[in-house]
């Protein structure tokens, strides 16, 4: 399979299932994070409990010194050169197993300094490391050639040093495997070539529905691809299906709205994965409806939520699948996203004025946003829309059921929040986000958030309407729509959510404007950002006058909604 253009530092080698991988860090990344105690260059990384557990550093060697590696990366290996012919292979073999083949050249792997680390000789060339900062065991196997495991003392603890090399000719060969407690080996082990393309097997199988893109787009699509792929981490612990994390580069969790995006990236092609992405965090729904900030195999947060576009998210699968509208479904969805309303106005609307407020703007998903400048809690226009969309699409679900007066009900409890919202967030003209005890909005924010109605633009009247068109006419820019108007005073190039651009409110807005008819600048907006993807990769965020990508390199939702706008493209040409 042809290599990926990919920057370590950047995107991760992994594979889906896995809970193990490699990550490059540069000189700057170790300045910035002094906490994480790494050396720059590459290291293999264990990715439960949020992903946060560097555990060895990987040094090619030749003669026993170490070389600059040139890097070479297919979804099923990683090959680390030395320009003469010496290289080192790497395939991951399954959830926990990291597959280690030197040719002419030898491998150093040390464990992070700041691991507590012990070795036992097991036998047959063997040995287990116990890692207990990572709380994780690591076997090292040998299978061919040389394999030299000691251990070295350092004033925080002691530290293993495996050394892997090639012996009289023969490749050196090892396989690393991760596990709690002492796994059970095979008794033989699979061809290193065959794992390889097990793994290369596996991702065409996923990459060939999504790929179906305009040639100009397929570069970055079979990108994309391999970013959601290699994403995917198996049922484990509070993960209790096929889980596709936001990155397994630094967001190693999932989030209670970044599923949804994720959920919609699979959903014409996969719906199965599709039902997967989306259920993940339903699995975790508290009996209140709450839905818990966001999950990984060990952690459940509840002290924030995420703004819920679930029903939107929903809709928009059912369109896209006659699966997702089958009545098994449809019970389930309908249960957990009435749940989940229902939540907000029991539980975060302590006067009952129908107006259900965020406590952090972490639960708004734009965790900083200029809006939030005022304190909290806050009302919202986007929350309040989100809720109305959300119960017009129960109440279409109602029906579906054969439930009328539930379906009505949603009816009448959507037009009275919308009335709610104009009444007491329209101002002059214009939406804001006000303070819920003092009625206090941030006058300076020119914040897109307070665009969101435009998900709802059949309900408002005509001067809202337009007014939110032109909101986010105005933060556009020749990248996409800047989250704060790069002319505002707050605005921030890299503020996170006070300027840079997201994929996330992109695929809202997309499609709210096609829906209000203004299929013009939602196309506008698709093509910026797909040309966006095409310079800078799949960004957790993007700088909105230079596209420059900003933070996590290697974002699931932004991969998502590329593949999903690149398929769009070729269904219209």
């Amino acid at each position: 399979m042809d290599p990926l253009p990919i920057d370590l530092q950047d995107v991760s080698f992994s594979r889906a299932g896995a809970y193990l991988c490699i990550t490059g860090r540069n000189e700057r990344q170790a300045r910035e994070q002094p906490h994480l105690h790494v050396r720059p260059g590459l290291w293999l990384r264990n990715l439960h409990d949020e992903g946060r557990r560097d555990v060895f550093f990987l040094e090619p060697l030749r003669d026993g010194e170490p070389v600059s590696p040139t890097t070479t990366l297919t979804p099923g290996e990683l090959t680390l050169g030395d320009g003469a012919g010496g290289r080192v292979r790497f395939c991951l073999a399954g959830d926990e197993t990291l597959r280690i083949r030197c040719e002419g050249l030898g491998l150093r792997l040390a464990m992070h300094a700041n691991l507590s680390a012990g070795e036992l000789e097991l036998g047959d060339g063997a040995w287990r490391i116990n890692a207990g900062g990572a709380l994780r065991d690591y076997t090292i196997a040998r299978l061919s050639g040389s394999l030299v495991v000691e251990r070295r003392a350092l004033e925080a603890g002691n530290q293993v040093v495996v050394a892997v090399a090639a012996d009289g000719g023969q490749a050196g060969e090892c396989a690393l495997i991760q596990s709690k407690g002492q796994p059970a080996l095979p008794r033989r082990w699979p061809d290193y070539e065959a794992e390889r393309e097990g793994a290369e097997a596996a991702f065409e199988r996923f990459r060939r529905p999504y790929t179906r893109v305009p040639a100009d787009l397929e570069p970055a699509a079979d990108l994309a691809a391999y970013i959601s792929w290699s994403a995917i981490a198996a049922p484990c612990g509070h993960v209790r299906r096929p889980a596709m994390l936001m990155s397994k580069n630094w967001m190693a969790n999932v989030w209670s709205w970044d599923h949804c995006f994720t959920a919609m990236g699979l959903a014409e092609v996969d719906p199965e994965a599709a039902w997967d992405q989306f259920m993940v965090i339903f699995d975790h729904q508290l009996p209140s409806g709450q839905l818990p900030d966001m999950i990984n195999d060990t952690v459940r947060q509840y002290n924030f939520v995420k703004p819920p576009i679930h029903g939107w998210a929903y809709r928009w699968m059912m369109e896209k699948s006659p699966w997702f509208a089958e009545p098994e479904r449809l019970y389930t969805a309908y249960d957990a996203l009435a749940r989940w309303t229902e939540w907000w106005f029991a539980h975060r609307d302590p006067k009952g004025l129908g107006l259900p407020r965020y406590h952090h703007g972490n639960d708004s998903g734009w965790d900083n946003g200029t809006v939030f400048d005022v304190g909290q809690p806050t009302e919202g226009p986007d929350l309040a829309s989100f809720l109305v969309l959300q119960m017009d699409v129960l109440a279409e679900i109602a029906e579906r059921l054969g439930r009328s007066a539930a379906a009505e009900d949603w009816r009448r409890r959507a037009e009275a929040t919308t009335r709610a919202m104009l009444d007491r967030l329209w101002v002059g003209d214009r939406f804001v986000t006000r303070h819920a005890e003092t009625g206090a909005y941030n006058e300076r924010a020119r914040s897109i958030i307070n665009a969101m109605p435009v998900v709802i633009a059949d309900r408002l009247p005509e001067e809202a309407r337009a007014s939110v068109v032109e909101r986010i006419r105005e933060n556009l820019t020749d990248w996409g729509v800047a989250t704060e108007h790069p002319a505002s005073e707050l605005y921030r190039s890299d503020g996170y959510w006070r300027g840079p651009i997201w994929a996330s409110p992109t695929l809202l807005l997309i499609d709210a404007l096609r829906r209000a008819g203004e299929g013009d600048l939602a196309e506008t907006i698709a093509d910026r950002f797909r040309a966006l993807a095409l310079q800078s990769g799949f960004a957790e965020n993007y700088d909105a006058t230079t596209g420059a990508p900003l933070r996590d390199r290697s974002y699931t939702w932004a991969s998502s909604v590329f593949l999903i706008l690149a398929r769009e493209k070729r269904a219209d040409a």
